[in-house]
């Protein structure tokens, strides 16, 4: 493969890695603000997989 087209893939894959990165970075903001305003409850591991497969 041509090394233009390699590099345009890299290039490719590293922008998708890193917005990858920033919807977990913003995910986990979210849930710390759930957190400190005291939206969260406990709940089991049994629950708590329910809930994210739904």
């Amino acid at each position: 493969m041509p090394t233009r087209k390699l590099n345009l893939l890299a290039i490719l894959s590293r922008r998708l890695a890193e917005r990858g990165r920033e919807r977990v970075v913003a995910a986990v903001a979210q849930a710390r603000r759930e957190f400190a305003a005291g939206q969260c409850q406990p709940m089991t591991a049994a629950e708590l997989v329910r809930e994210a497969q739904s």
